[in-house]
């Protein structure tokens, strides 16, 4: 395969309201902090990209609900969004999602004449087409003519998976910087911070996020 033809993807939970862990403000003397807890709920996002990073895919982001509520008030037609929306219970990349992926994946390359290697980790969530799990109750798998898939062995995701190489980082950094920017905006601008963002928000910070992964930053992170 030629390196225009070798992807990788994976999925990464992202917490997308969690504050930053320090800040340059000096505390006011005879002032203490109160408590908290930190925020868990989460998104995962999916990511997609090519060896010379010549593709690098919309962004999927699975949540929880099929309309959520930022959606319904905005009256956000998931079509117009920057991201692919899914959803599920788990907000996780199941194996009906997966193999939807597969299948929109392999009729692409199948109009467009293509082949291409596809490598993935190996955990249970993204089971091969031709063996799905026991339990799986979705739609049939789909039969792969133009993507060989590629599972990598047990215990070397971290050393051989060019997403967690720092590509998925470098997202994740880009979040934050953009989220912590978001908030220092809306202080400046009306003396107060909001507690959380919404999921639509959250949204369209991920996809200018994974906008500034640069290719120069994927061919680095296959190379490592």
């Amino acid at each position: 395969f030629s390196p225009q033809d070798i992807y990788n993807v994976d999925g990464s939970g992202l917490v997308f309201n969690k504050q930053p862990n320090s800040s340059n403000v000096r505390l006011v003397p005879n002032k203490t902090l109160r408590g908290g807890k930190d925020e868990k709920t989460q998104i995962t996002t999916f990511h997609i990209v090519n060896q010379d990073g010549s593709d690098k895919r919309k962004l999927w982001i699975i949540g929880r609900a099929q309309t959520p509520k930022a959606f319904r008030e905005n009256k956000v037609n998931t079509a117009n969004l920057p991201v692919i929306y899914q959803f599920n219970k788990r907000a996780w990349m199941l194996s009906g999602l997966w193999y939807e992926f597969l299948h929109s994946l392999n009729d692409e390359m199948r109009i467009n004449h293509r082949h291409s290697a596809l490598i993935s980790d190996n955990h249970p969530s993204p089971p091969p087409s031709e063996r799905p799990p026991i339990d799986y109750t979705g739609p049939p798998p789909p039969t792969l003519t133009n993507i060989t898939l590629i599972y990598l062995p047990p215990c070397k995701t971290a050393y051989l998976q060019p997403l967690d190489m720092g590509i998925i980082k470098s997202f994740k950094a880009a979040y934050r910087r953009l989220y912590t920017e978001y908030m220092v905006e809306r202080f400046n601008e009306f003396g107060a911070t909001p507690k959380k963002i919404d999921i639509l928000k959250a949204i369209y910070l991920s996809s200018t996020a994974w906008d500034s992964v640069t290719p120069s930053t994927i061919q680095n992170c296959w190379t490592k």
